[in-house]
This record gives structure tokens, C-alpha cells and sequence, in this order.
């Protein structure tokens, strides 16, 4: 059973009201319940091969973790259909290619970029915590749930990296490739879906580009 956040008391628009902010976030977490099915599986290739019993002990802890998250993240997804969101449509091209990628991808390419995202991950985990303004004006129901996903990421970041180096042996070309293709599609990806969300909220192609072109600065600029 995932922790209960209470999600249903989360206004429409959770970050400080801002339509962007929030779309920008929620465009981000939509994916979080298909992606952690898809680092469980990825690391669940080489499991058969860890014969450290201190990582084996890790990899379960990881495995129970993301799955809980994905609980979570697919409570939220639900509150979100409940708006008419079309989160269904994004879902189904999330998993496809994530069904396509254990299917066609070698095992090492799939660990490298569950790695590469958990790294990515951890990243925005440690900055909610050292730089405590970042979601300072989040509703604190989102707030709890986003601190508490980016306490496991930072407790379980080094796991998919160590199964990748010590088990799965992937050459640093194909880490190199996991990484780039991850930081380009990641906050690519995330635009796209929140400028579709913000679409379907309502908002027309002018108050959108008006919307992004104050709002990117918050988002990539040098502050942001």
C-alpha cells in the first residue's frame, strides 16, 4: 500500500497558482509510474549475476522503493485523469517505448539509461533539499510526496550505476550515449507534454508562448 499524501486536496494549479510551474512538474511525474517499472526491470536483467550479497540486499530495497513510488505517481495520474487530462495517450507512448526499448535494446544499453535517469533524478532530489526555495511555494500535500520520492532517489541513486559497473560491465561509450539521449529527452519531453496539458486546461497558442517565454527563465536560467 503506498503512503497516502491526501492528494485529492491538491488545487488545480499547486505551484505558488501558476499554471506553468505546475503543468511543467506534473508533465515530469506523469511518466515516474512506467519509468520505475521500467529501472526495476532493467536492473532485474542481471540479477541472476550479483554475487555481492551487500549490493544483492540493495537491489531488493531498490526494487520495493520504486515500486512504492509508482503506487504513488499512479494515484496522483488518477487525480489528473479526474481533471480530463489526457493522460492516457501520453501513457501509452510512454510504455511503448519503454516496451520497445527491453525489446530491441541490449540489456547494457537498457541498465545505462535507467542509470543515466536515476542520476538525472538524484540531481533534482538533492536540489529540492539544499535549495529549499525550489518548492517552497509547492501545496505542502505535493511537497510531502515530492520530498519523499527525492529522499529514496538520494538513498537509492548509486544502485542502478553499481549494477551497471560491476555487474553488467557496460562500456563507457554506451554510458556516454545513455546519458546524452536521457538529458536531451528528459526536459524535451517534459515540455511537450506540459504545453499539451496547458493546451487542454484551456489556455490558447498565444497565452502559452506568453506563458513559456516568462516562465523558461525560472525553469534554464541562470537561477533557475
Amino acid at each position: 500500500k503506498s503512503l497516502d499524501f491526501a492528494i485529492e486536496q491538491v488545487p488545480r494549479f499547486w505551484f505558488d497558482n501558476n499554471p506553468l510551474k505546475t503543468r511543467v512538474f506534473d508533465a515530469l511525474t506523469i511518466t515516474f509510474p512506467e519509468g520505475e517499472r521500467y529501472f526495476i526491470s532493467s536492473v532485474r536483467l542481471f540479477r541472476d549475476g550479483i554475487t555481492d550479497p551487500t549490493l544483492a540486499a540493495q537491489v531488493k530495497d531498490f526494487i520495493a522503493q520504486e515500486a512504492q513510488h509508482g503506487m504513488a505517481h499512479d494515484r496522483y495520474n488518477n487525480y489528473l485523469i479526474a481533471q480530463g487530462q489526457p493522460i492516457g495517450k501520453i501513457m501509452r507512448f510512454v510504455l511503448q517505448r519503454m516496451k520497445d526499448d527491453l525489446k530491441y535494446k541490449t540489456p547494457q544499453q537498457n541498465i545505462a539509461l535507467t542509470a543515466a535517469a536515476e542520476h538525472i533524478t538524484s540531481l533534482m532530489a538533492e536540489c529540492f533539499f539544499s535549495q529549499r526555495k525550489t518548492l517552497e511555494k509547492v501545496h505542502p500535500n505535493m511537497r510531502a510526496m515530492l520530498a519523499w520520492h527525492a529522499i529514496e532517489e538520494m538513498e537509492h541513486k548509486a544502485v542502478a550505476f553499481d549494477v551497471m559497473q560491476k555487474v553488467a560491465k557496460v562500456d563507457h561509450a554506451t554510458r556516454i550515449k545513455a546519458l546524452m539521449f536521457i538529458g536531451t529527452a528528459m526536459p524535451t519531453f517534459t515540455l511537450i507534454r506540459a504545453n499539451a496539458m496547458l493546451k487542454h486546461d484551456g489556455f490558447s497558442r498565444r497565452e502559452r508562448l506568453k506563458m513559456f517565454a516568462q516562465g523558461l527563465p525560472w525553469l534554464l536560467g541562470k537561477n533557475g
